[in-house]
């Protein structure tokens, strides 16, 4: 079965979930009542760093396979990581924002609420836009084969980094050749050139099921 567009799909939920809270939370700073700023800081957190180091490079190994197959499909896929690059871009602003706020620095509040629904707005229509113009494309085009090695790819992926933490090695999502993944970019490692072999073993990724505090508990929980 797919089971990285499952993921996908359950992350898109969990997103949903995510930015309907962060709504509420708005909706009470905008009326004048204290927000849970502590909930909305773990919100952000989780939209700052989940989408960048797991959901996104899950996306863009299915790019190159989608890509592979169905050249037409570029100008779609083009779209789609623009979008990823700005609202990179515009979490961390918020986060930014966020952060200050929490602490007492004045901001405008005008210019706050404008920048969380813009910010949820295009959350929203990004992942519309995938499901209606991507994952159809993606199940109607690639194969059992490539859902079998995109499946198997990426938990090499994670063992590699697990591995690496075991020893001591800074890997993954935080340093070393992934370093750009902390910044909003796409963690490295797992778009390392492509090859088919099988992994010796399984191993669940730390990050895989990312817990932000107390933030996960209600959401969905699976592993591509």
């Amino acid at each position: 079965m797919a089971r990285i567009i499952d993921q996908l799909q359950m992350d898109h939920r969990n997103m949903r979930l995510l930015l309907g809270i962060l709504e509420e939370q708005l909706d009470l700073y905008s009326a004048g009542s204290p927000p849970d700023f502590d909930l909305i800081e773990q919100i952000i957190d989780y939209t700052l760093h989940y989408p960048s180091l797991i959901h996104h490079p899950r996306e863009d190994l299915l790019f190159r396979r989608l890509l592979a197959r169905d050249p037409g499909s570029r100008p779609v896929i083009g779209d789609l990581i623009a979008d990823h690059a700005e609202l990179a871009k515009l979490v961390q602003r918020l986060a930014a924002a966020v952060h200050n706020i929490a602490r007492d620095v004045e901001l405008p509040r005008e210019w706050f609420e404008n920048l969380v629904r813009d910010y949820v707005a295009k959350t929203r229509q990004h992942m519309e836009a995938e499901e209606r113009s991507l994952f159809p494309r993606l199940l109607a085009t690639l194969d059992n084969s490539d859902w079998t090695n995109s499946t198997d790819w990426w938990h090499r992926a994670e063992i590699r980094c697990l591995a690496a933490r075991s020893k001591g090695i800074t890997c993954g999502c935080t340093a070393g050749s992934c370093r750009r993944a902390s910044r909003g970019g796409t963690c490295r490692p797992l778009l390392d050139t492509w090859n088919g072999s099988a992994p010796s073993g399984r191993a669940r990724s730390a990050t895989g099921q990312y817990h932000v505090r107390g933030l996960h508990q209600g959401l969905d929980q699976g592993q591509a």
